[in-house]
């Protein structure tokens, strides 16, 4: 199928437009030196996902609006059925895809030798990538397929796996039997690939000191945000505060995600209504933007507490630039994350992050620096870093939100960042 790839001229290549996504587009600045070294290579993306929702996604789409343009052919290739997906997830964050080659392949974790070698041979190109939600996900047969038969894979790992904890003592009360097991099976998935990226720093010490992984093949790039978009509007922050009849000098915490349940809003929840109970003085809200389905269990919840009036479910917004300006405070209450795009968004737009230290959060945040970190993932730890953050005074509050917006337009712009990604998907093609 090798008319699936979008053909492009070295002089086409230097004038296309990314895809237009209207919150995250992504204009790499690619010099004419770089199109004339790199518009020769072909890449295909293959996308193991079941249904589209998160930043694992969006950043996927991202890395494919850069290399169209810094290469003369890219394919993506989604498992069967979920295409349709896919482009309701790219109307809903505003990406015209319409240019883009999107095709159905069986993807599976446990796809066949024949089905290997069916997808290598009807999608030939230089270089394969692979984005994964976890360790576990993506096709390990096929990452061992390419590295018997000289084909590239770039995988991608979008979570920042935590150590195993558990051990089976009933057969080898020394070794750890499930424990041994367990990271064998995932250093096996470090075989195939011509290169590991990690989306934070946090991600890819793990994979090298727990699970093996070759420190030369796997690099760390970090997410990115577009800071022409996601930035501080004074007008956004009014309009919103107009219409949900905040007083001006109220401290305002938001939070932008999916309703489920590695998320932890209900954390977030109670540890706001423990600390707004003690600070009627400074009249907090609490705006929740979002969608899943514990949607409902949440609300529950939140109309159970003694402060219902302070909390405002806002509904999914597609538009979440407009959003974060309205908040002096972010909450992040995460169980497990890589590095979530809605905290790099927020700090980029000049909110103050209260986040949890799992994964690449704490290469992001400096506790009280430029955000507020908890010590744990524990209920406990976060509503005791929720009441500094907002007892913090005012004035403090300003200089941290500074910080945090210095921080994401210094390290997380997002055109840089996917050029270091194209650079290391380039440079594993050899």
């Amino acid at each position: 199928m090798e008319d699936l790839f979008v053909e492009l001229s070295a002089a086409r290549v230097a004038a296309v437009m990314p895809l237009q996504h209207s919150g995250n587009a992504v204009d790499c600045g690619v010099s004419p030196k770089a199109i004339a070294e790199m518009s020769g290579r072909s890449v295909c993306v293959l996308l193991f996902f079941d249904g589209y929702k998160g930043g694992a996604e969006l950043h996927s789409i991202q890395l494919v609006e850069c290399l169209r343009q810094r290469c003369e052919r890219v394919a993506l290739v989604v498992k069967a059925g979920q295409r349709s997906a896919l482009l309701n997830f790219l109307r809903l964050h505003g990406v015209d895809a319409s240019e883009v080659p999107i095709d159905e392949f069986p993807l599976a974790e446990d796809m066949s030798w024949a089905a290997c070698r069916r997808l290598f041979r009807n999608y030939a190109a230089d270089i394969y990538v692979c984005p994964k939600g976890g360790l576990g996900s993506g096709s390990g047969k096929l990452e061992s397929y390419a590295r018997l038969y000289g084909r590239r894979i770039v995988t991608i790992e979008h979570t920042a796996p935590r150590q195993p904890v558990y051990a089976d003592r009933r057969f080898f009360p020394r070794l750890g039997y499930w424990q041994f097991t367990y990271r064998l099976r995932r250093w096996r998935r470090s075989i195939g690939p011509a290169r590991i990226v990690a989306v934070s720093c946090t991600a890819r010490n793990r994979l090298v000191s727990l699970f093996g992984y070759p420190v030369r093949r796997t690099v760390a790039v970090p997410n990115g945000v577009a800071t022409d978009r996601f930035r501080p509007v004074a007008s956004r922050r009014d309009q919103i505060r107009q219409e949900q009849q905040i007083p001006e000098q109220a401290l305002v915490c938001g939070m932008v995600c999916r309703f489920v349940d590695a998320k932890a809003i209900d954390v977030a929840i109670r540890a706001f209504e423990s600390v707004a109970l003690a600070s009627i003085e400074t009249s907090p809200y609490l705006l929740i933007y979002g969608d899943g389905p514990l949607k409902s269990t949440l609300i529950e919840q939140s109309q159970a507490t003694a402060i219902s009036d302070k909390i405002r479910w806002m509904g999914a917004t597609s538009e979440p630039w407009n959003v974060y300006p309205a908040f002096d405070l972010f909450l992040l209450s995460s169980r497990q994350e890589g590095l979530p795009l809605g905290l790099l968004e927020a700090m980029a737009c000049g909110c103050a992050p209260v986040a949890t230290p799992v994964g690449g959060v704490p290469d992001v945040i400096r506790h009280q620096e430029n955000g507020f970190l908890a010590h744990s993932i524990e209920p406990a730890d976060y509503d005791a870093t929720l009441t500094r953050a907002m007892r913090t005074p005012r004035p403090d509050l300003q200089e941290i939100s500074r910080r945090a917006m210095e921080t994401i337009c210094k390290s997380y712009e997002l055109s840089i960042q996917m050029n270091r990604l194209c650079d290391e998907i380039f440079e594993a093609c050899g």
